[in-house]
């Protein structure tokens, strides 16, 4: 399973949002975290300062992973969702030194890629993860503009041919939600995820 995962996904699609219901199994969560921590993520937008929660949720790689991330919208409400839904808490004290390394430094997401953490931070943050961007909070914070006759629509019409369209549609409402057209365009172009999630019947995409 994670094998198939690292390779199909992009940063958002693996280490945040987890891919669809099939999620990282305990064991997996570390390395998928690492994923997430590895990828260079981009300076803070206009000096701003985030909060744990927003650290703790991939705020930072989120916006790495999309073509326009000044066009992001809806933090705050992706904040209060995290809070509201997913023990993010919990790793306050377990992330301690790497929380601390980050908001030490003048800009927050690029030190998120700097800052060590250990295993059992990366397993809590990589938990965690799932629940905000795969089962709760994912469609509130985007980046992304998807119009009728665009990627997204595209890969919309193959999902509902497949078999079973439930992966298949996770993959395209979060890509919608974040990235927009580029971000299903990058799905449409991965063989990868086209031979597990749009191949049953095969689309013309």
């Amino acid at each position: 399973m994670l094998s198939r995962q690292l390779c199909l996904c992009t940063l958002v699609a693996a280490a945040l949002i987890g891919c669809g219901s099939d999620r990282p199994a305990a064991d997996d969560a570390g390395v998928i975290a690492v994923a997430a921590k590895d990828a260079a993520a981009p300076a803070v937008m206009s000096g701003e300062r985030l909060a744990m929660e927003a650290l703790l949720a991939g705020v930072c790689q989120a916006r790495q992973s999309v073509p326009n991330p000044e066009q992001c919208k809806g933090l705050d409400e992706f904040v209060a969702c995290s809070r509201r839904h997913c023990p993010l808490g919990e790793c306050e004290q377990i992330c301690k030194p790497f929380l601390d390394c980050v908001n030490a430094a003048p800009d927050q997401c690029r030190a998120t890629s700097m800052c060590p953490a250990d295993n059992p931070c990366l397993n809590c943050i990589a938990m965690r993860l799932v629940c905000v961007w795969g089962d709760h909070c994912g469609g509130v914070f985007s980046c992304g503009t998807s119009g009728p006759d665009g990627a997204c629509a595209r890969l919309e019409k193959c999902c509902l041919t497949q078999n079973d369209p439930t992966e298949c549609n996770g993959w395209l409402k979060n890509q919608r939600n974040l990235a927009g057209d580029e971000g299903c365009d990058s799905l449409i172009r991965d063989p990868g995820f086209v031979k597990a999630y749009a191949n049953d019947p095969p689309c013309a995409l």
